[in-house]
């Protein structure tokens, strides 16, 4: 146990220095340790709040705040409540967000579908004109294959006879 730790004061002047030097993982240990060191203080929830909230981790920085409004030692503060509506307000968007990416993710995969099946189409059309062009003859309306022209053929020599 280091003794400048032990000192709730300490720990936020530390965390609050990290936090504007930008290193939020180190100002959120240090803003844990205030919250342990005073857990009715509605303060060390805000700041710890605001420091996940600056690494985007929304769900746990509005359980920070969320405690911070309920703490003992709680003061009506208007950023807390604009902190709180920021959090849903982006936790709405991100979730219609993921939503809207779904929704286009199963629209890109009909699309696929059908270009898929559009191409086996013009694949089947395509080996079949090359088999009719590769030497089956057909009879005179087109419909028959060199076999059964001979069967026809046969059929209209027997008629005439």
């Amino acid at each position: 146990d280091d003794p400048k730790f032990h000192s709730y004061v300490e720990a936020t002047r530390l965390g609050l220095k990290a936090a504007q030097s930008g290193d939020q993982a180190t100002a959120a240990g240090y803003f844990r340790l205030a919250r342990q060191l005073d857990p009715e203080s509605s303060e060390g929830a805000m700041n710890l709040g605001v420091c996940l909230m600056r690494s985007n981790l929304l769900d746990e920085a509005l359980a920070e705040f969320n405690a911070a409004k309920i703490l003992p030692k709680h003061r009506d503060d208007k950023a807390l409540e604009f902190n709180i509506d920021a959090i849903k307000q982006h936790l709405d968007y991100r979730e219609n967000l993921r939503k809207n990416q779904k929704i286009e993710k199963m629209h890109m995969e009909q699309k696929q579908q059908t270009y898929r099946a559009e191409q086996e189409k013009y694949r089947r059309e395509a080996e079949e004109r090359r088999k009719g062009s590769m030497g089956e003859e057909k009879d005179e309306d087109n419909t028959l294959p060199k076999e059964g022209r001979k069967r026809k053929k046969k059929k209209k020599t027997t008629s005439q006879a």
